[in-house]
């Protein structure tokens, strides 16, 4: 909400106040983007990737005992 001023300038220096309110609200919608839907995408492929390697179901249990027991 902060960067619609910065969009929508007019006036003296509104062409810069245009482009910098453009970088920073294309920066967050990109950010965003990769963390809610990419991010977690490329884990579960990873994770999955896991599990299907031969003793990989193995290898995914021991890894989390060994975070339970650090948790405790």
């Amino acid at each position: 909400v902060g960067m619609i001023p910065l969009i929508i300038a007019d006036g003296a220096g509104a062409r810069s106040r245009i482009a910098i309110g453009m970088v920073i609200a294309f920066g967050m919608a990109i950010g965003t983007i990769f963390t809610l839907f990419v991010t977690p995408a490329i884990y579960t492929m990873l994770a999955h990737d896991v599990k299907a390697a031969p003793g990989g179901a193995a290898l995914a249990h021991a890894g989390a005992a060994d975070i339970d027991r650090a948790a405790e």
